[in-house]
């Protein structure tokens, strides 16, 4: 099941429109990439909403992932697990995606 969420680095390379990451973190089965002007990208499974993206759609490519009031400013990726994700953005506000429970 998690195997069809596997992406070719140049599929990556070419979503990121040559953008640098600064930082990859990966959970059971979604993968989060902060790039280094701030920008935060996901894909993977999303079943809990745990990309951030305000829906429950899996993605197989990055899609961008917008903070409070569609904004962009995240500064770091701080937790990553089976079905949800802590980040904080550059104000120092921490925002979870995804499920409650353990």
């Amino acid at each position: 099941e998690h195997l069809k969420y596997l992406v070719d680095v140049t599929i990556l390379t070419n979503r990121m429109n040559g953008d640098k990451v600064r930082k990859i973190v990966c959970g059971a089965s979604h993968t989060l990439f902060l790039m280094a002007h701030g920008d935060l990208r996901g894909c993977g499974r999303n079943d809990s909403g745990q990309l951030g993206t305000g829906t429950q759609e899996s993605s197989d490519v990055p899609v961008r992932i917008l903070g409070p009031g569609n904004r962009f400013g995240w500064a770091a990726v701080d937790a990553v697990a089976n079905e949800h994700t802590l980040v904080t953005m550059s104000s120092g506000v921490v925002i979870g995606f995804g499920s409650n429970h353990d």
